[in-house]
């Protein structure tokens, strides 16, 4: 935590709005998919691999002509998915805003990662410094302009799904939000019974460590930030504001997903 500096980043006023909701919609989707992504390490083995399983349930439910609200609606009712997954719950999230900027569901053009922006770095009237980079997938996620972006880089590649500066609530996506209907645990029990795979539970993990990892990479990704101490700030706000701002149950979460991945680890 040294290396934190809590520097002052100036950006504009619309700017710190949309920082405040991506900030919002992060907390939204982390509530949503409790159990966190399937092929981030730390939660696989917290979930004991429920939340690998969901998000394999999540995948059974969409193909690659599926749209970003269905692969959105998947995600949901099954609580859990990959990156992708992710993303399109979170652009359905702001698509029930009225944005003063584009918003994007892009993905990546240096690594396999999908996340949503706000703003577009290509348009000097953003630029990297007032585009907002909303990745609900990592393990610590922070709001942050582009400029600021932590270990993924976030180097926007082909952007598949847009809505354009001050569109109207997209009333599908509303919708969509308030008719979830989430998978039960014991239809998760149930897919991994008749695909013959263990129960949720430690001898799930092993599965996956001897099956399914040799096949799929799996990750430790922690911050969206660079530097989330990063205090954000128009010409108005003298003192600035942070982003980071975990509740105290997100913060104690992150504490158990490191012992149990330690432990996983034999550290």
């Amino acid at each position: 935590m040294s290396s934190f500096s809590g520097r002052k980043v100036t950006v504009r006023s619309t700017t710190l709005k949309n920082l405040k909701i991506a900030s919002e919609v992060l907390r939204e989707v982390r509530h949503m998919l409790p159990h966190g992504p399937g092929n981030q390490e730390a939660d696989v083995v917290l979930s004991k691999g429920e939340s690998w399983a969901r998000a394999s349930v999540a995948r059974t439910r969409v193909n690659r002509s599926s749209t970003v609200l269905e692969y959105a609606r998947a995600a949901a009712e099954a609580q859990g998915g990959s990156c992708k997954e992710h993303a399109s719950l979170a652009y359905a999230a702001l698509s029930t805003r009225t944005i003063n900027a584009p918003v994007m569901r892009v993905n990546d053009r240096n690594v396999d990662h999908s996340y949503v922006v706000i703003g577009d770095p290509r348009d000097p009237q953003w630029g990297e410094r007032n585009t907002v980079v909303v990745d609900p997938w990592v393990r610590l996620p922070t709001a942050v302009t582009l400029a600021e972006g932590g270990p993924l880089g976030y180097t926007l590649g082909p952007g598949g799904d847009l809505r354009s500066v001050n569109a109207p609530p997209d009333p599908d996506a509303t919708d969509l939000l308030s008719s979830i209907q989430p998978v039960s645990r014991a239809e998760v029990e149930q897919m991994l019974a008749e695909n013959d795979m263990p129960a949720i539970g430690d001898a799930l993990v092993d599965y996956i460590d001897e099956n399914v990892k040799p096949q799929v990479h799996f990750y430790d990704i922690r911050p969206s930030a660079r530097d989330p101490s990063v205090k954000y700030s128009d010409s108005r706000l003298s003192g600035g504001k942070t982003m980071d701002q975990m509740t105290s149950a997100a913060l104690n979460y992150e504490k158990q997903a490191n012992l149990a991945l330690q432990r996983h680890r034999g550290e």
